[in-house]
């Protein structure tokens, strides 16, 4: 582990990364051309600039932001799994079109502070960081998105670090407008104690199968998994919202 004050150094890809991106590469120009718009089209969907998917097919670009894959799937109308290499074929379902962009908002609802293993009263109004920026919606969904703070490191693999904020899509309307949860979304769980009313906030990746299954991203000893289907009588959990976006503040 890095010490405070070092920098981290930047793992270099792989032949296997190179050969799986590769493979990305190939599956979005397909797509992008199976689904009659511009790449610069859709790059403008996910809030990017025109080039940006272009760059990518092209390889100008090496690498793409975790965070576009759900909405670039939804923007393609393929299973995220798809472009995760998960699965072979892009397996379109009968999702509603892409819906069009909401009116501006100056600011997103606080949903609270997601730190796996801290437990805080209910009734202790979560205090976020104070920061100078202001979140608005990040691509266009219907329904409500909200903002959360993330603390601690318990999400690190998937790009989400200390301080950072992340946005996410109330689940409810996720699956309503959106499509249904899939393995490998990020989704923000909460768990509440029925005896002292204590509420743990956290990041969790999703499997789904025969019930949900998640499971903090990094896998410590002390991130258990939790089965949606088997939940303990002492608590309460749910799915919150599933997460489309983490920044990073630098004011």
């Amino acid at each position: 582990m890095a010490r405070s004050g070092q920098k981290r150094s930047r793992p270099q890809p792989t032949t296997e990364d190179q050969e799986q991106f590769a493979e990305l590469r190939r599956r979005l120009e397909h797509l992008v051309g199976a689904s009659g718009r511009s790449a610069a089209e859709i790059s403008a969907a996910l809030g990017r600039n025109a080039s940006y998917i272009s760059q990518i097919t092209t390889g100008k670009q090496k690498s793409i932001n975790v965070f576009d894959l759900v909405p670039l799937s939804i923007q393609l109308d393929c299973d995220v799994r798809y472009l995760l290499l998960d699965i072979n074929t892009p397996r379109p379902r009968s999702w509603p079109a892409a819906p069009t962009a909401p009116e501006p908002a100056s600011s997103l609802k606080f949903g609270g502070v997601c730190e796996t293993g801290v437990w805080r009263p209910s009734s202790l109004p979560a205090v976020e960081r104070q920061s100078n920026a202001i979140l608005a919606p990040h691509f266009p969904f219907p329904g409500e998105q909200l903002r959360f703070e993330a603390r601690g490191d318990a999400a690190a693999s998937a790009h989400i670090r200390d301080g950072m904020a992340v946005i996410g899509l109330g689940f409810r309307d996720f699956v309503k407008h959106v499509r249904p949860l899939t393995t490998g979304m990020l989704v923000v769980l909460r768990r509440e104690r029925i005896a002292s009313g204590e509420v743990e906030l956290s990041i969790r990746r999703a499997t789904v199968g025969k019930s949900i299954i998640l499971a903090s991203p990094d896998n410590e000893d002390v991130l258990k998994e939790i089965d949606m289907s088997r939940v303990p009588r002492e608590e309460t959990a749910e799915i919150v919202a599933v997460v489309s976006a983490g920044i990073e503040f630098f004011i």
